[in-house]
């Protein structure tokens, strides 16, 4: 049977078609999967549950024989799976979880058909190894350059520009799927983010990356349901610093358009986020902006959280920095030009404060 590493199979990607394909349960594949694989499971949820629940308490041969049982009907259709997908690819690689049983079984009967496949060695578990130890050497590589500044200062609209303009950026909200504070996860309609998957997409992102300068938003530890890897926070804290103002008119229209009419359309969870503030902010006033929701009055609830709940939240956090400069971003283009120019002195080593 011909197997790969996983260095190997990262160093392929770069320049083979290869087709990846995830054997594992639909849950172990949400939960986290190598970039561009594609999930066909030898057990669905449920099937692997039982045979789990078969191999505790009746032994391993047990649970063998009803994973035979359940997967030989489906041979089949696998066998028309790969034949597609071989056919459209260069290489067509299959991993597990250990790059065992399931992996070793599948690529067995799809070999015997005469369709070359490759198995991962050591599976799923070899990669999220590879992603552990990335991750702890990334502050011997990686050079931040932190946004800082109040909410609804336009720090994402500023990195989503920059990126098109084809600097590197790391977007830790979106990996994480959360946009800060009790309001975080309206803006990410698609559930919680698993640990594991955050730390794959953070390895994506940053091993694409050829520039060790990197822009990103200024983020506590926590983001929404997980945590950015120590190494990777550390080189945050140590990097440049960039303070982003705006005037309140600009960031309460920003806010109304983010939480209230592009991305969510949804009173009712506008509501249950502002309800977690009543220790905050106490029954009448949450009550009150529960009202204001109600009647569709989005400035008026962004304005009373920024002067009395956003603002007081974050100082603390802006005023421990020493910023290499402010910006407006107010003046859009001007902000956008001096933070590409401010990359290409850093880059070049021309930069001094």
């Amino acid at each position: 049977m011909k197997e790969l590493s996983i260095d190997e199979l990262l160093a392929i990607k770069k320049t083979h078609n290869i087709a990846i394909v995830d054997v594992r349960s639909p849950k172990e594949y949400n939960e986290d999967h190598i970039e561009g694989s594609i999930n066909i499971p030898l057990l669905e949820d449920d099937e692997r549950a039982l045979v789990g629940t078969l191999y505790k308490t009746q032994g391993k041969e047990r649970a063998v024989k009803e994973g035979i049982d359940i997967t030989a009907p489906k041979l089949k259709f696998f066998h028309e799976k790969f034949t597609d997908i071989s056919s459209k690819h260069d290489k067509v690689l299959v991993y597990c979880f250990r790059g065992g049983m399931r992996s070793g079984a599948l690529c067995s009967y799809i070999s015997s058909t005469g369709i070359e496949v490759y198995k991962l060695l050591g599976g799923y578990k070899s990669y999220r190894k590879h992603v552990i130890d990335y991750l702890e050497n990334i502050s011997d590589t990686l050079k931040c350059i932190l946004l800082h500044g109040n909410t609804g200062a336009g720090k994402t609209e500023i990195l989503i520009d920059l990126k098109k303009q084809g600097i590197p950026v790391l977007d830790l909200e979106k990996y994480a799927k959360n946009s800060g504070s009790v309001y975080g996860e309206i803006y990410y309609s698609d559930g919680h983010q698993t640990q594991k998957r955050f730390e794959s997409l953070l390895f994506n992102s940053l091993s694409k990356n050829n520039d060790k300068f990197v822009f990103l938003e200024s983020e506590s530890r926590k983001i929404g349901k997980v945590f950015i890897p120590k190494a990777l926070s550390d080189s945050m804290k140590n990097g440049y610093h960039i303070f982003v103002e705006s005037s309140l008119e600009k960031r309460v229209s920003r806010l109304v358009e983010d939480y209230s009419k592009s991305k969510t359309k949804d009173d009712d969870k506008l509501i249950n986020a502002t309800l977690m503030l009543k220790d905050s902010l106490g029954k009448k006033i949450v009550d009150e902006l529960i009202d204001k929701i109600n009647i569709k009055d989005y400035s008026y609830v962004a304005r009373y959280l920024i002067e009395n709940y956003y603002d007081n939240l974050y100082k603390h956090s802006n005023d421990k920095y020493s910023y290499e400069f402010k910006v407006s971003s107010d003046d859009y283009k001007e902000t956008l030009t001096r933070l590409i120019r401010f990359y290409e002195d850093v880059k070049g080593d021309n930069y001094e404060k």
